[in-house]
């Protein structure tokens, strides 16, 4: 669906490599993410799901389809699973303590001053001035990192009530437990009509998280991706662009309750008018912008290694620009609001991190993704299923009471 925007970009070529890394990423999550769909269909599945015709996971030969048993039945031990050490897991919200470093104080002889031996006390009364300053200093230094370690422990304390944390890592947990991977983003958080900033860790699901499938750690990843999808209005007020610069790709619910009635709502859908959301993606690199791996001519690259090596960009299919960097900002924005608007929201990458949290339970070697605790037990499973299922419906054919009376009896 074409965008309002005409017009070449200079950054349309970006656009196009990160999108076709996010093909390539999700190729490579695919073995992770059928486990991780099919662990979720015995957590809250349909009782008969393993029996449908088009069940991929199946271990049984297609001979055995056409006996599927009258009665069928799904044994939920993942839910029973989730249900005994959830709770455990995360029963309520941590307690933290923040200890403040302690300054070393160096002995008076490493700074060149002598001392009595009787009374410990410099000998000189210059040096002895100057040891008591230096003390002074010290014990300043260490009050105003005292008082830096209870304001950041307030904090801290604060935020898991304010923003729900339970809420948000129960869910991270639940997923952690039934996929292998929950995952809780640490972004910047605005109140609804408020301009002060906390910071929160906020669930979201893992399948919407993509990571460079060349690395074998995620310490070693170039690059991760969050895949988003909302209201168009919602990204043009977040990224300041003008009403009506960009269309969605996508129809939401409403707007599909909206067209009730509308005799003209067939032609719109067709013809993409319907679309009121958009599925986009956040990009956090440490590959530099991208210009590396797209086919733009030396001198275009050097221009864009400007932007360093740690990028965030915000890319949508056919939308040839990034949503953070709109043309209009492009053509009037200086250099150091073009790094800016390019910079990660929070630098993680400072410590070597990414944007998010991951709970993971069992690590996969040479893997970025993780083992479900549910995945080495799916074959049993299913055979609880399918022996249960098939052992029902024997009873059921086979539970019949036979009683014989003498003819003379009538």
């Amino acid at each position: 669906m074409a965008n309002n925007y005409e017009g070449e970009h200079p950054l349309r070529p970006i656009c196009a490599g990160w999108l076709g890394k996010v093909d390539r990423a999700r190729k490579a999550k695919k073995k992770f993410q059928d486990v991780a769909d099919e662990c979720m269909r015995f957590f809250d599945g349909p009782a008969g799901f393993m029996w449908d015709a088009d069940y991929k996971g199946k271990v049984w030969s297609k001979d055995l389809d056409n006996m599927a048993p009258s009665f069928r039945m799904t044994v939920n031990k993942v839910f029973e699973l989730v249900s005994l050490f959830g709770p455990v897991l995360y029963h309520r919200n941590p307690v933290r303590r923040v200890t403040p470093r302690q300054y070393i104080q160096a002995p008076p002889q490493f700074l060149g001053i002598n001392l009595d031996p009787m009374s410990g006390m410099p000998l000189d009364q210059m040096a002895a001035m100057q040891m008591q300053m230096i003390q002074q200093q010290s014990q300043m230094e260490q009050m105003t990192t005292n008082l830096r370690a209870q304001l950041l422990e307030t904090y801290l304390n604060y935020t898991p009530n304010e923003l729900n944390l339970a809420s948000h890592f129960q869910r991270a947990i639940t997923e952690a437990l039934i996929k292998g991977r929950g995952v809780v983003w640490v972004e910047p958080h605005f109140p609804p009509e408020s301009d002060r900033m906390m910071v929160g860790s906020f669930y979201d699901t893992v399948d919407n998280l993509l990571i460079d499938p060349d690395a074998e750690e995620l310490e070693d990843a170039r690059y991760v991706i969050k895949e988003c999808c909302h209201q168009v209005w919602e990204v043009e007020k977040e990224y300041n662009l003008p009403p009506g610069l960009i269309k969605g790709n996508m129809e939401s619910g409403t707007s599909q309750g909206e067209s009730v009635g509308d005799r003209t709502a067939k032609s719109k859908r067709s013809g993409g008018l319907k679309n009121d959301m958009l599925r986009y993606y956040k990009v956090w690199s440490k590959m530099g912008i991208g210009a590396r791996s797209t086919d733009l001519s030396d001198e275009k690259r050097a221009q864009l290694d400007i932007f360093g090596d740690y990028c965030y960009l915000v890319v949508a299919k056919d939308i040839p620009f990034p949503l953070n960097m709109p043309p209009e900002f492009l053509e009037t924005a200086q250099d150091e609001e073009l790094l800016s608007a390019c910079a990660w929201p929070v630098p993680f990458w400072r410590d070597g991190g990414w944007p998010f949290s991951e709970v993971d339970f069992y690590q996969k070697p040479r893997s970025v993704w993780p083992i479900s605790p549910v995945s080495p037990g799916l074959g049993e499973l299913k055979f609880i299923n399918w022996a249960y299922s098939f052992l029902a419906s024997r009873m059921q054919k086979t539970s019949r009471s036979f009683i014989g009376i003498l003819k003379a009896a009538s």
